[in-house]
C-alpha cells in the first residue's frame, strides 16, 4: 500500500511531468509514435523467435526516486512515469513502482540511447556458467518481453 506521503509526492511528480510533457511534445505526434511503438512491441512479443532487435528505453519515460518513510530516508523506491494516451483517449501519466524483480530496467537505461537484445544478453550472461546460460537467457527473454509489454522498452 502506498503511504499518504508517497501518494502526494507521486501526484505532484505526475502533474509536473504532464505539464512539461505537454509543453515539449505535440499530442498528435505522440499518438502516432505510441501507435507505432505498440505495434512493433506486440509484433515482437508474439513472435516465436527472439531476434536481435534494436531496443531503447521509452524516450518519454522518467525515473524518480521517492522516500516512502520519512523515518528511513535511505530506503528509496524507484518509480517510472510514462505518458499514455491510447488506453484512456486522453493524456494520462502512469506511475509504476519498479519492484525488485524489475530493477533490470534501471540498469538498461545505462546502456545508452539504443542497444540490442544481443548486447544485453552478452553483457549479462557473458561470464555466466554455461550450464545456467540457457535458463538465464530464457528468463532474460521473458523479462525483455515484459518490459516491451509495459512499454518501458520500445523497438526503435
Amino acid at each position: 500500500m502506498i503511504s499518504t506521503t508517497t501518494n502526494k509526492l507521486l501526484t505532484e511528480a505526475k502533474a509536473r511531468f504532464k505539464e512539461e510533457f505537454s509543453q515539449k511534445i505535440q499530442l498528435e505526434d505522440f499518438i502516432r509514435e505510441e501507435q507505432d511503438w505498440i505495434k512493433k512491441n506486440l509484433d515482437y512479443i508474439y513472435s516465436q523467435t527472439a531476434t536481435d532487435v534494436p531496443l531503447k528505453i521509452h524516450p518519454y519515460c522518467q525515473f524518480i526516486e521517492l522516500c516512502p518513510n520519512e523515518q528511513e530516508p535511505s530506503k528509496k523506491e524507484t518509480y517510472i512515469l510514462m505518458p499514455k494516451y491510447l488506453s484512456m483517449q486522453q493524456l494520462y501519466i502512469q506511475a509504476s513502482l519498479i519492484d525488485k524483480a524489475d530493477q533490470m530496467i534501471v540498469l538498461m537505461r545505462n546502456f545508452g540511447n539504443q542497444f540490442s537484445y544481443n548486447e544485453i544478453t552478452n553483457a549479462l550472461l557473458g561470464r555466466c556458467d554455461p550450464a545456467k546460460r540457457d535458463l538465464l537467457n530464457k528468463r532474460l527473454d521473458t523479462l525483455i518481453r515484459k518490459f516491451l509489454s509495459y512499454q518501458y522498452l520500445i523497438i526503435s
